[in-house]
């Protein structure tokens, strides 16, 4: 399947941001009160994703298949490892998503990393995203890392 990046347009951009503020907060609900989570995100994204552009090395790009825009991918410096990119998001618009532009988007994504000076690409992935871990998982991508919590108050 053909696949082409593009940077995202200024629309696109402020409307990617605003989601990933959204979304991210809601992840964050699930380790820490509303009003550090919020605190979190503001902070986290105002330094990777500053109003009006991505920061330093980060990429924030459109994905279009035969001339419609089928997702969006985000890459940008790990803060772990010199020779890895960070896989920030990859989304595949509600009304593409099985039809394999997922793993199109990523084998798209590889040598854009590799171009960059990339050895290797990490992510994240929320342990009850099952598509996510199954589309990476099939892609190559080894668990490297853990984490568990537990409620103590019923929730």
């Amino acid at each position: 399947m053909d696949i082409t990046l593009r940077p995202m347009t200024d629309a696109e951009f402020e409307h990617f941001r605003e989601r990933q503020e959204r979304e991210y907060v809601e992840s964050l609900r699930r380790s820490r009160s509303a009003e550090a989570a919020r605190r979190k995100a503001r902070e986290d994204l105002g330094r990777l994703l500053p109003d009006g552009g991505p920061g330093p090395g980060h990429h924030v790009l459109t994905a279009e298949h035969d001339g419609r825009v089928v997702g969006q991918v985000w890459l940008g410096p790990s803060e772990d490892a010199d020779d890895m990119l960070w896989l920030y998001d990859l989304r595949i618009s509600e009304d593409e998503r099985g039809q394999g532009h997922g793993r199109a988007v990523m084998e798209a994504a590889e040598p854009l990393a590799r171009g960059l000076g990339a050895a290797r690409l990490g992510l994240n992935v929320l342990g009850d995203n099952h598509a996510a871990i199954a589309l990476y998982r099939s892609a190559g991508f080894t668990v490297t890392a853990q984490q568990m919590a537990k409620s103590l108050d019923g929730r």
